[in-house]
């Protein structure tokens, strides 16, 4: 019994001088999960003994490791030529002694801006509170903020759910009530994980949050034809439409495209029967109001 306590402790001798005399690295620079926005990269190595630093850029076709550091204990060496991109690279210490330990690093390199960005609404379109929309490529991003605003006021509102990716499209939802009747200025700007940054074009869009003015409407029917008279108040006026919701498949058909001192006067045939008929009219900016809503003619 003696002698078997005495060949453990021997043993648990030698496994400490093994273990207390291996050598150790510590990586500083860079460590795994790093992002940088440039190819030359800085390592800062620590060994616990004087040794032989070398790298392995596991990914490249050739598999073969370079020296950096020559018989030293801190190695630090500039401008190590990284790929764009993810990279993978073993760093490896020799010891005077032999010992040898190593470490895998990740890390990720993009220097490359957001690119093919555009957006929407179109420079000098009519708008109210509607999407403001982005389209861009970018594998690596980090966030969007949409500016917007005039000369006295630029607000801003930042997503960070975009999707990375190319043709990536983000919208926006704004309220741009307070800038009704004016002149507003927008603009994206993304930026990647690496802090690259690139802007989208600055557009100016007229931004109107009010609906048309019904002033009158009325209709008088003589047979088939049905005559609409309508006073519309509107500056942006784009159209009135008509929808028969008694047809068998019922779509929206234009009535007037344009006003005569306000009016919008039209006539249309209608089939013997009862109709139930939707009217809007719609400025430039999507804003509408209802003239009539299941209104009920009745043909014979």
């Amino acid at each position: 019994m003696i002698k078997i306590k005495s060949w453990v402790f021997v043993f648990f001798i030698i496994f400490s001088i093994l273990f207390v005399g291996a050598v150790s690295l510590d990586v500083g620079i860079p460590s795994s999960g790093s992002v940088f926005n440039y190819t030359n990269v800085s390592y800062n190595l620590n060994s616990s003994e004087t040794s032989d630093f070398y790298i392995l850029k596991n990914r490249l076709k050739s598999n073969s490791a370079n020296k950096l550091c020559d018989n030293i204990v801190f190695c630090n060496v500039s401008n190590v030529n990284a790929r764009e991109g993810n990279n993978n690279v073993t760093i490896k210490v020799v010891s005077l002694d032999g010992d040898i330990i190593s470490k895998n690093i990740d890390f990720l390199v993009d220097t490359i801006p957001p690119r093919g960005i555009s957006s929407v609404p179109r420079n000098g379109e009519d708008i109210n509170n509607r999407v403001f929309s982005v389209k861009y490529n970018e594998n690596n991003l980090k966030r969007i903020i949409l500016y917007y605003g005039n000369t006295s006021l630029i607000n801003n509102l930042t997503s960070q759910n975009c999707s990375s990716g190319n043709k990536q499209v983000c919208n926006f939802y704004t309220n741009v009530s307070n800038f009704s009747g004016q002149t507003i200025k927008y603009w994206f700007e993304i930026l990647d994980i690496a802090n690259n940054l690139a802007n989208s074009s600055v557009k100016l869009v007229d931004v109107d949050t009010d609906k048309p003015n019904v002033l009158s409407k009325s209709y008088s029917i003589e047979g088939n034809r049905v005559s609409f008279n309508f006073q519309i108040e509107e500056e942006n006026f784009d159209k009135i439409i008509l929808r028969d919701n008694s047809d068998r498949n019922p779509k929206w058909i234009r009535l007037c495209s344009r006003l005569s001192l306000g009016s919008c006067i039209k006539t249309k045939n209608f089939k013997d029967g009862i109709h139930n008929i939707d009217i809007k009219v719609y400025d430039h900016a999507e804003n509408y109001a209802d003239i009539y809503i299941n209104e009920i003619i009745t043909i014979s």
